[in-house]
């Protein structure tokens, strides 16, 4: 997109989306550094920040809501963009971001009595690409999104590429006021120079582009239980264990455009002038009308091989297995009970996929997942009014 700018944003695009401790958080965090006499033994602080890539503004016509959960373990710790101090047990912890969709998974360190500084970014849609969702997590001011760097030597490239005409231009028009080879030389030299010097510009900006997602690819990770390994969300696969197969779960969810709804309901309820606008610019930007205090999340995937379940966070994860079928049964898990009451319609009949492979030694399968969740507010109230999901590719395959 070169006809819109983009900047990084490290605070929130209106005080009320500054970021929060999340009503559900099993763990201290704080908005303000923590001081070091404060952290128990045996613990250390994660020091986040989350931000977003935007263009034209913060968001352009985002389809479903924006402000990221940042869960810890599967569960959930902050809520919103801007920086939280979490105090956390020495050790590997598995960090998952969520927002409008599963957006990142991956394992993180703390040690004890340390700080670990991170920074998070992600991508609002372009307008004309609901689907981007390009995220980073790396060390504190090491993080760049591909798409920015792309259009930075975009704008660069034009530049360029305006000076290179204008020198060309003078030497076009010196070289016909030259006679034979060396007017012809130098009248080549100033086209050459229009196509070459922007064209190098472009290509050491995708060039580069290229270089920071592969520098900011998180490298495959143990995690969770043994022998399973949290993938990055490109990337080689690696090696099974010797003598074993395994599968690739690529487990991912998307948050179902609804906030249009909501802002009817606002607007019903007699919302004009400045405060119609100001709504509807919420939702165009951050893809809802009003921050909800206590925002909805999703657990991790129910997931089960031959009947031995486990807790999977949403990703991409190298399941290894023994040579031979195995039946795969996946299943979305039902929301918080924070999230419910009485009134809430909980569907998740058509979130239940099984699927067999057939494995052998040093092979590897794969196995999507992919669910579309429905998860309507109920005004400001946390409880939803629904919380469906469906899994997209839900044909059966032969036992």
């Amino acid at each position: 997109m070169i006809g819109s700018v983009q900047r990084v944003i490290w605070g929130p695009p209106r005080p009320e989306w500054a970021l929060s401790r999340h009503p559900e958080s099993p763990a201290r965090v704080e908005t303000t550094p923590v001081a070091p006499a404060s952290v128990p033994a045996g613990h250390g602080v994660l020091d986040l920040r989350v931000g977003g890539v935007f263009s034209g503004g913060f968001g352009t016509g985002a389809p479903r809501p924006q402000p990221p959960v940042v869960l810890i373990g599967s569960r959930p710790v902050t809520q919103g963009w801007g920086r939280a101090w979490i105090v956390l047990p020495a050790g590997e912890h598995v960090l998952e971001v969520q927002a409008g969709r599963s957006r990142l998974t991956q394992v993180v360190s703390v040690a004890a009595g340390a700080s670990a500084e991170l920074d998070y970014l992600h991508c609002a849609p372009w307008r004309h690409d609901p689907e981007e969702k390009e995220t980073a997590l790396g060390p504190r001011g090491a993080v760049r999104l591909a798409p920015k760097i792309r259009q930075n030597h975009v704008w660069a490239g034009l530049a360029v590429f305006a000076l290179a005409a204008y020198a060309a231009s003078f030497m076009i028009g010196r070289a016909a006021d030259m006679a034979g080879g060396a007017g012809t030389a130098l009248r080549l030299s100033g086209w050459a120079l229009v196509v070459v010097a922007p064209l190098a510009v472009f290509t050491v900006g995708f060039v580069r582009a290229a270089g920071t997602r592969r520098a900011l690819r998180a490298a495959p990770t143990p995690a969770l239980a043994p022998g399973l390994v949290l993938l990055p969300a490109e990337g080689e696969v690696p090696a099974p264990p010797a003598g074993m197969g395994g599968v690739v779960v690529e487990a991912v969810f998307a948050v179902s455009p609804n906030s249009r709804d909501r802002l009817g309901e606002l607007l019903a309820d007699g919302a004009q002038g400045a405060r119609r606008r100001e709504l509807t610019e919420n939702l165009l930007r951050i893809g809802e009308p009003l921050p909800l205090p206590h925002r909805p999340w999703v657990g991790p995937v129910r997931f089960a091989v031959d009947g031995r379940e486990l807790a999977l966070p949403w990703g991409r994860w190298l399941v290894p297995l023994a040579p031979g079928t195995h039946e795969l049964a996946f299943a979305t898990p039902p929301p918080s009970p924070a999230l419910t009451d009485h009134a809430t319609v909980v569907d998740l009949a058509d979130s239940q996929v099984r699927r067999t492979v057939t494995v052998t030694a040093g092979q590897v399968e794969q196995a999507g997942y992919t669910v579309v969740m429905t998860m309507q507010s109920q005004g400001e109230r946390p409880a939803l009014r629904r919380f469906a999901a469906m899994a997209v590719d839900r044909a059966p395959q032969p036992m």
